[in-house]
C-alpha cells in the first residue's frame, strides 16, 4: 500500500490496517491507521520532527505524531483535494503536498494554503515537488509539465530539446536535487 525510508535507517510500510516499522526485515514497532484510511492507497513521508505523514487517495492526510497523538487534514482544513500524490519539505521546514487535481498546498503549523490556479496550472494533478531556490518550488505534473511556482504563481511549463524532451505534456514523476546542486527528473 505504500513505503518510505524512515529518519532512522528503517522503513515504514503502510498495510490495511497498520503502518510497520520494519528493520532488517523485522517489524519493530506498529502504529494503527486512522479508520477512514484503512485501505486507502498511502504516500509514506517522515519529516525531520519524527512526524509520520499518511497521505491518502481519497481521505486526504494524517500527520501522526511521535507521542502516538495525530492530526487529520483534509478539504475542510484547507487542502483543495483530499487525494494526495507527494509530499516534500523545503528549506524553511514548509511542507509540500502534490493532489491529484487539487494543485499544490503549502502545511505548516495551523495553516494551509492551496496553490491550484487553473489558468496558471495546465494539470492540477502533481506528482511531485522539490525546492530549488528560497521561494521557488519546482513542481511535476500528470501531464503538465514541469513547472515552477514562485511567489504563488505558476510559471509557464519547461520546454527542452534532445534526449531529455520535457515538453508542456510531459508526466513528471519525481524530481530529485543532487547534493551539488544538479537536478534529477524523472518523466515521460
Amino acid at each position: 500500500m505504500g513505503a518510505d525510508p524512515a529518519q532512522d535507517g528503517k522503513i515504514w510500510l503502510a498495510e490495511n490496517s497498520v503502518i510497520n516499522h520494519i528493520r532488517e526485515g523485522r517489524i519493530v514497532a506498529t502504529k494503527p491507521r486512522i479508520p477512514d484510511h484503512i485501505e486507502d492507497e498511502v504516500t509514506l513521508w517522515e519529516d525531520q520532527d519524527g512526524n509520520l505523514w499518511e497521505a491518502g487517495g481519497e481521505n486526504g492526510l494524517v500527520i501522526h505524531q511521535p507521542d502516538g497523538e495525530h492530526q487529520i487534514c483534509t478539504i475542510e482544513e484547507g487542502l483543495s483535494n483530499n487525494a494526495i500524490l507527494s509530499i516534500g519539505q523545503d528549506r524553511e521546514g514548509n511542507v509540500w503536498l502534490g493532489s491529484d487535481g487539487g494543485g499544490v498546498a503549502r502545511v505548516r503549523p495551523r495553516s494551509v494554503i492551496a496553490h491550484s490556479n487553473r489558468r496558471e496550472l495546465r494539470q492540477p494533478s502533481i506528482n511531485s515537488v522539490a525546492q530549488i531556490d528560497r521561494g521557488k518550488l519546482l513542481v511535476g505534473t500528470h501531464g503538465g509539465g514541469l513547472m515552477i511556482l514562485e511567489d504563488g504563481k505558476f510559471g509557464t511549463p519547461f520546454q527542452t530539446e534532445g534526449n531529455l524532451g520535457l515538453s508542456e505534456l510531459s508526466w513528471v514523476q519525481a524530481i530529485e536535487i543532487a547534493g551539488d546542486g544538479s537536478i534529477w527528473i524523472g518523466s515521460y
